[in-house]
């Protein structure tokens, strides 16, 4: 049964979270519908295999589930307000509206680095590592033609219209 860090401090070297707050048997929920099961950790991979960057892992994790969980409560309150009629009329809550609007771009911007942060050592799981990839001072990375790169240009741009 693992349960889900609402909170905690990585420590990698002692590899354990100090401080926690936990909510038991969620994560075996969350992975697997029932709180039996049984969840791999870190300690189940081979060390070469583990990401590089542990704590920033974590920490851009929790921010983006942070922010989401807020701008969804906030977004919640604000329907309920508005379906009463009261929206307009709530000074304060336009306010905490307008200074949330970068909330769901720093929280995608998060899952972004959690999802980068989370695949290293790996460009392509289990098949593709980072040390064996092109470096881009190679010839194959850098060749690049006028033509070409006004193409994939012109390509992406038309997805837009």
């Amino acid at each position: 049964m693992a349960g889900v860090a609402v909170i905690g401090q990585p420590n990698v070297a002692a590899q354990r979270l100090d401080n926690p707050i936990e909510i038991p048997g969620a994560l075996s929920f969350l992975a697997y519908g029932h709180f039996g099961s049984n969840v791999h950790g870190l300690d189940d991979f081979p060390k070469d295999t583990w990401p590089d960057n542990i704590e920033l892992l974590y920490y851009s994790f929790h921010l983006m589930i942070t922010l989401g969980t807020i701008f969804i409560v906030l977004m919640a309150y604000a329907g309920i307000q508005n379906l009463r009629g009261r929206l307009e009329s709530s000074r304060w809550l336009l306010w905490v509206l307008m200074l949330a609007f970068p909330f769901p771009y720093i929280a995608n911007t998060l899952g972004w680095m959690t999802a980068e942060l989370g695949r290293q050592p790996w460009l392509v799981y289990g098949l593709f590592a980072r040390q064996t990839a092109p470096a881009r001072s190679s010839a194959a990375a850098t060749r690049c033609s006028p033509s070409s790169a006004s193409s994939a240009s012109i390509l992406c741009s038309g997805c837009y219209f």
